[in-house]
């Protein structure tokens, strides 16, 4: 029985809906204005953004390369023997 595959497709969709991760820029609750009629002043940030992870995670990101490459190598080691195979023939 041939073992099934998934399509590089179906892999990527999967890896980006839990790879998703909502972000909401607006407010939780709305901001009450205290005074308008007195002038606003510049305030300092507070708090600062929160840092990223700038990580990459290669093989997650590029499954299929190993296939790929597996694939080149034997193609390659299979015209490699056509050619020794053809030097002694001709």
């Amino acid at each position: 029985m041939a073992k099934s595959k998934r399509s590089r497709r179906d892999r990527r969709q999967q890896s980006e809906k839990s790879s998703q991760v909502p972000v909401s820029s607006a407010p939780k609750a709305p901001v009450p204005a205290e005074n308008v009629s007195a002038p606003v002043a510049a305030a300092p940030a507070t708090s600062a953004p929160a840092p990223r992870n700038n990580t990459v995670d290669f093989a997650k990101d590029y499954y299929y390369v190993y296939a790929e490459l597996r694939q080149i190598f034997l193609v390659t080691a299979l015209m490699f023997a056509v050619m020794i195979g053809l030097s002694f023939l001709i």
